[in-house]
């Protein structure tokens, strides 16, 4: 991925924690780790790589461990296309592997994800698209974690906003960045929650489960809840 303005997805799965309504539709990832190209002279991803992004499917599910280690956005940072892929033995990985203690995610541990997007957030190369205001861009978060009654999960989807729609901010960080606020469009009319991304509105989200703290709660804003929806 091309660096930009953009947060990228492993930026946002260490901020934001989504799950979907079902519980337990992890699969485990293809037993062939191999990634596959296509036999065109411009070769895409098909397939699941070894850390579980499928970018030709917009689609990636395993742990949040690997979307961090696989994300192609910021080819310098120490984690990138960390290999072996982590296996979900918390322990075990950092002992052979010492340094993840300095990552700052790896406080997530066994966390799972799944994300979808569309073309226009994504592109199948995973390139973040610059523009998405006034798009059909979508993604959704989906986040799980624990076994039996511990299991805990939250789904989150972001839809692109207009480009007269107006964000109030509540909450800022300890360096002044904006964290959470509310979306209105050039009417006044509420439309969904702002939570990190300066360009897409969070329009729903479900919890399942006793989250951690810390956690949005469960939200369904006045759009409604298709994909895509609002342009």
């Amino acid at each position: 991925m091309k660096k930009n303005n953009y947060l990228p997805l492993a930026f946002i799965l260490l901020m934001l924690f989504a799950a979907c309504e079902k519980d337990n539709i992890y699969e485990p990832l293809p037993a062939s780790s191999e990634l596959k190209t296509s036999k065109t002279d411009k070769a895409k991803h098909t397939g699941f790589d070894q850390w579980g992004y499928n970018w030709n499917a917009h689609h990636f599910r395993g742990y949040l461990m690997n979307a961090w280690f696989g994300d192609e956005m910021y080819p310098d940072a120490p984690w990138y296309k960390k290999e072996p892929p982590f296996d979900g033995n918390v322990e075990a990985y950092q002992e052979a592997h010492p340094e993840v203690l300095e990552y700052p995610f790896w406080i997530y541990g066994d966390m799972e994800v799944v994300m979808h997007w569309n073309e226009t957030s994504i592109s199948k190369n995973g390139v973040y698209n610059e523009n998405i205001l006034d798009s059909d861009a979508w993604i959704t978060f989906h986040y799980s974690q624990g076994e039996n009654e511990n299991r805990w999960s939250q789904f989150q989807k972001f839809v692109a906003a207009k480009k007269n729609d107006e964000k109030v901010i509540y909450v800022w960080d300890d360096n002044g960045n904006p964290v959470y606020g509310e979306w209105f469009s050039q009417e006044g009319e509420l439309l969904g929650l702002y939570y990190l991304w300066a360009d897409r509105i969070l329009i729903q989200v479900v919890n399942t489960g006793n989250l951690p703290n810390g956690f949005l709660p469960t939200y369904k804003g006045p759009l409604g809840q298709g994909i895509g929806k609002y342009k």
